[in-house]
């Protein structure tokens, strides 16, 4: 898989249990994630953090950002990020990472899969989306996300 798409959205300050950004396909291809990061810009009590696959998608969203080429020649990606909804995408169970932040502006981590074991976002079965939940007790802080993806 070629890596050929990256994108980069802020998520505001959630509520408890709730999404703070959703990652969605759709039906025409595809999406091999390669890598995801999200970094702090408030402080707040270390913020417990989980990445998956919601249980269901949200439901009108918007403040939507495709990913975009890192080619300009190629073909434009069908891949997004999307930050706020009328619905929310609902808790992933189970998580496919959780991970606590030193809670200081700045703080983040970056998730990395290799070439040959990409994590998928399916075009058409189950639900294609992934989220960055706030598992914490309180309310999460703004962070900033990037991804890097091939379609």
């Amino acid at each position: 898989m070629i890596v050929g798409f990256e994108g980069a959205a802020l998520g505001v300050a959630p509520a408890t249990a709730v999404a703070y950004i959703e990652l969605t396909g759709n039906a025409v291809r595809r999406a091999y994630v390669r890598e995801l990061s999200m970094f702090l810009n408030t402080a707040i009590p270390a913020p417990a953090t989980g990445l998956g696959r919601p249980a269901g998608k949200a439901v009108t969203p918007a403040n939507q950002f495709l990913f975009q080429a890192q080619d300009p020649a190629n073909a434009a990606a069908v891949t997004q990020w999307s930050t706020t909804w009328a619905t929310p995408p609902t808790v992933p169970s189970p998580f496919l990472r959780r991970f606590d932040l030193a809670g200081t502006v700045g703080s983040g981590v970056i998730f990395t899969w290799p070439a040959d074991g990409e994590l998928i976002i399916p075009s058409t079965t189950g639900v294609s989306a992934l989220v960055f939940w706030n598992a914490s007790a309180g309310t999460g802080p703004a962070a900033d996300f990037y991804g890097v993806l091939g379609e």
